[in-house]
């Protein structure tokens, strides 16, 4: 199971774009704010010291991240 750690995404909004982001890469997120836990099922507080050793993480985001197959669609919207 692949797991990621999220920490400290300043504004709810902001959050929920980078656990998006991440939730459709890894299997399970390791998240900082407790609150956050009832956002989505495969929430887990992490354990900052020591999961930032084991895990890929972020510090604070606010962009939605696209992946490569995603590219298109997103460069072809006009606003």
């Amino acid at each position: 199971m692949s797991k990621f750690v999220v920490l400290k995404s300043a504004g709810l909004g902001n959050r929920i774009k980078l656990y998006v982001s991440y939730l459709q890469r890894y299997d399970e997120l390791l998240i900082e704010k407790e609150p956050d836990m009832h956002l989505f099922d495969n929430f887990q507080l992490c354990n900052k010291d020591e999961d930032i050793k084991i895990h890929p993480w972020t510090h604070s985001g606010w962009r939605l991240l696209v992946n490569e197959d995603e590219k298109s669609i997103v460069l072809s919207i006009k606003l």
